[in-house]
């Protein structure tokens, strides 16, 4: 980080929809760089949790995705096994008649 780092932990106490008076909040652990003003340090704190945002979500659509292709690759593999299974039925249904 270049600059001067801080590290804050903050509290949203003045949140609208909360009270300030709740003590349940855990307080938020923020990089904050005293060379940068307050709205630099504002957009370089959303641009990093927008970026870990579009990461958690690029990761959970790859992830289903290979859910699927492995679905898939099980149930052809079962198809596969039930062929095989089927042949050598009739194999043995052959012999013995």
């Amino acid at each position: 980080m270049a600059g001067n780092p801080q590290f804050l932990s903050l509290t949203a106490t003045y949140c609208l929809d909360r009270s300030p008076y709740e003590e349940d909040e855990k307080p938020t652990s923020v990089d904050i760089d005293i060379a940068l003003s307050a709205y630099g340090n504002a957009r370089k704190y959303y641009d990093q949790k927008r970026l870990a945002s579009t990461k958690e979500q690029k990761t959970l659509d790859s992830s289903g995705k290979a859910l699927k292709s492995a679905e898939k690759k099980t149930k052809m593999a079962l198809k596969e096994m039930k062929v095989t299974a089927n042949i050598i039925k009739s194999r043995k249904v052959g012999t013995v008649i």
